[in-house]
């Protein structure tokens, strides 16, 4: 699963984390890609860090131009 785009409150990528925590137990072979950057960059990262479940399978990428 791939999220692209920006990093900000009104974009929702906190709960996508939120509902990532629930489902990655039941599908140990996904991961989530967060593609971007934005004001909620610190927070996104925290609340990664803080998931009890799958947060190892989280990869945070820094936005590209092309």
């Amino acid at each position: 699963m791939t999220y692209l785009g920006r990093l900000s409150q009104e974009k929702g990528p906190r709960f996508l984390i939120e509902a990532w925590g629930i489902v990655a137990e039941r599908h140990p072979d996904w991961r989530l890609r967060i593609v971007g950057s934005g004001p909620e960059e610190r927070a996104v990262r925290a609340q990664v860090a803080a998931l009890p479940a799958g947060g190892d399978r989280i990869d945070l990428v820094a936005p590209v131009t092309d």
